[in-house]
């Protein structure tokens, strides 16, 4: 085995999340110190872009937009990095008067868009465009355990052991309810 990329000045207690950005360039990665520190890298060149504390809530997130903001979110906080003239600009995201605070447990780019779905502790999907969410529905009852987006929609999974499909504008399709398949003992 050939060890792509090495770097041991950052992350000295460990790495709960890593993300690549779409075209393989960017790696980022969340560490597992008091302030769940980012850092986004070219790491095939070792070339740090950006290194910056996040939160001291859990992380429980993180993706890179296809065009390269970078994206962490956890315990009620979703934050998001976006390239600018002075660097790597942190903003947090705004949840609408109708959009309760909870934890956020999954993000996924959806396909073909700069914008992003997250799933939640209490089994919404929330529909962010730049960093508003601007839609938010009940998908699952209990966590959101995965979202997953692909040209034909999106998919979640949760804590209910159903896997439902979506439209990119959260628009409900099919469901699968997988309890019907038995459980894991």
């Amino acid at each position: 085995h050939k060890i792509m990329y090495f770097n041991n000045d950052f992350h000295r207690d460990g790495i709960i999340h890593v993300s690549f950005s779409v075209d393989g360039k960017l790696l980022m990665s969340v560490g597992n110190d008091s302030m769940q520190s980012v850092r986004v890298c070219r790491w095939e060149e070792n070339e740090l872009l950006f290194n910056s504390p996040v939160h001291t809530g859990k992380c429980l997130g993180c993706t890179i937009l296809p065009g390269n903001t970078v994206v962490v979110a956890g315990d009620s906080y979703i934050y998001f990095w976006r390239k600018s003239l002075q660097g790597y600009l942190k903003r947090s995201g705004v949840f609408s008067r109708f959009t309760p605070l909870q934890p956020i447990t999954a993000v996924e780019p959806i396909c073909g868009t700069e914008n992003l779905v997250s799933g939640t502790a209490c089994g919404y999907l929330l529909l962010w465009v730049d960093i508003n969410c601007i839609r938010c529905v009940k998908a699952h009852n209990g966590t959101i355990n995965s979202v997953y987006s692909c040209p034909h929609g999106l998919l979640s999974g949760g804590k209910d052991r159903r896997i439902r499909m979506w439209s990119p504008n959260l628009e409900p399709s099919v469901a699968f309810d997988i309890s019907y398949f038995g459980s894991n003992p």
